[in-house]
């Protein structure tokens, strides 16, 4: 996704665009930002990894570098999909009902009986990481293998939501302020 933003501002008319592998090490990333210029904005086009919890943002703010993207609060609330039903939920909309487990800790044969499990699909997702990594889809009364959470396959996290499939079309929106500015059926 970075190099087609970094294309597309080219052919916009930007000179000095770089696209940047941010990876995981938050040094080396930090010490790259800090060797280029003073007019230094950054265009955030990551997905997933630490610029969806807030990390990169707080980097960012830190190094008092303007950049595009959420700041560290919203980035950190919309990344954890528990908190953010939570945050939701407060605010008087309808969310999936749901039950958080650990996949390292909680044997996944205690969910077979639970509702969600047995009155209908439903979905297993890691809490945070992404929209649409790790999304599982299961039909009523399947319970995922195990061997899904083996060191070898499962590479999301521990924390993990077990969800009401509800049928229907899935739309994201963009915001900006108040207003709306995009809308795009996923």
């Amino acid at each position: 996704m970075g190099q087609n933003c970094m294309i597309a501002l080219k052919e916009l008319g930007y000179t000095n665009v770089k696209c940047i592998d941010a990876g995981q090490d938050s040094r080396k990333l930090a010490s790259e930002l800090c060797s280029m210029s003073s007019d230094l904005i950054v265009f955030n086009a990551m997905q997933g990894g630490y610029s969806e919890y807030g990390a990169l943002s707080g980097l960012l703010d830190c190094l008092r570098i303007p950049y595009t993207h959420s700041g560290v609060m919203t980035t950190a609330l919309q990344a954890d999909k528990e908190v953010s039903k939570k945050v939701a939920s407060a605010a008087g909309l309808k969310v999936a009902e749901s039950v958080e487990f650990n996949c390292l800790l909680d044997d996944i044969e205690q969910f077979r009986h639970h509702p969600i499990v047995t009155e209908g699909a439903y979905v297993l997702k890691p809490i945070s990481n992404g929209t649409s990594y790790g999304v599982h889809l299961f039909q009523k009364g399947i319970l995922p293998p195990a061997e899904l959470f083996s060191a070898s396959n499962w590479h999301y996290g521990d924390r993990l939501m077990l969800e009401r499939f509800i049928v229907g079309r899935e739309f994201t929106c963009a915001v900006l302020l108040d207003k709306m500015i995009g809308l795009c059926e996923v």
